[in-house]
């Protein structure tokens, strides 16, 4: 009867145990494990960019370089030339032409506003010069001029075709980020001068005009004891003007 008693005192015991762990199980099942942590949000008008603006725009009027007809490089209106230097003469034919007191000029503009930095350069893509040797010298009449608005670019002032022609290739303007161009203009203007005191060029003007007119050989004349080679009658200038992006170290168009 003893190990009776002693058994039924341990069911009771036995059951509040397993109650017990039961709870404890649950308990734990239902527990939240937590950690520290720190987070940070974008502010709203940091996540979104757009394109940097582009709004450059460059245009080249050679509508006063050469003309039919001059008369000292005066622009004049006439009806039958069109808005084009006038003379007395005009041979109709509508050839471009240069002479001794006559000058012409193209005009490169920039417009526009750029949120980069940009550099503007020339390009020569063509040239030809009107040209003569008298006996052994270079004569080269035309002389031409770089403005930037309404300031010569130093090193380009009443110089030679070929010296334009470098300078132009070594010549560059950089555009801060930010520049709004309204009319920017750059202005290349030439001369082929014409002075009624100094008569020390007339020979050489005159051989030119002959070989225009196929009067003389473009290889060798001889005029005055003087000997004419090498005569070139043609002037050209072909040139394209860009504008670009460029990093802080470009250093080269």
């Amino acid at each position: 009867m003893k190990n009776k008693t002693r058994n039924n005192k341990r069911k009771p015991l036995l059951v509040v145990a397993l109650v017990l762990m039961v709870a404890l199980v649950f308990g734990m099942g239902a527990m939240t494990y937590s950690r520290y942590i720190s987070t940070a949000e974008m502010d709203d008008g940091k996540t979104t960019a757009t394109v940097a603006k582009w709004g450059y725009v460059v245009t080249i009027n050679a509508d006063d370089m050469f003309g039919k007809e001059y008369n000292n490089g005066t622009i004049t209106t006439s009806a039958t030339t069109n808005d084009v230097r006038a003379v007395v003469y005009y041979t109709g034919d509508n050839k471009l032409i240069v002479a001794p007191g006559t000058s012409g000029s193209m005009t490169i503009t920039v417009n526009g506003k750029a949120d980069v930095l940009a550099q503007l350069s020339i390009t020569v893509n063509d040239s030809q010069d009107v040209s003569l040797k008298e006996n052994g010298a270079a004569y080269n009449p035309i002389k031409w001029t770089l403005k930037d608005d309404d300031t010569a670019v130093s090193g380009v002032e009443n110089v030679g075709l070929n010296t334009l022609v470098t300078q132009l290739g070594n010549y560059t303007s950089d555009v801060p980020a930010g520049t709004e161009y309204n009319n920017k203009t750059y202005t290349i203007s030439w001369s082929w001068a014409l002075d009624s005191d100094n008569h020390e060029y007339d020979d050489a003007d005159t051989v030119l005009g002959l070989a225009a007119a196929d009067k003389v050989s473009d290889a060798s004349y001889s005029h005055n004891g003087k000997t004419y080679t090498e005569i070139n009658t043609q002037l050209k200038l072909d040139l394209s003007v860009t504008i670009k992006q460029i990093q802080t170290s470009d250093t080269n168009p």
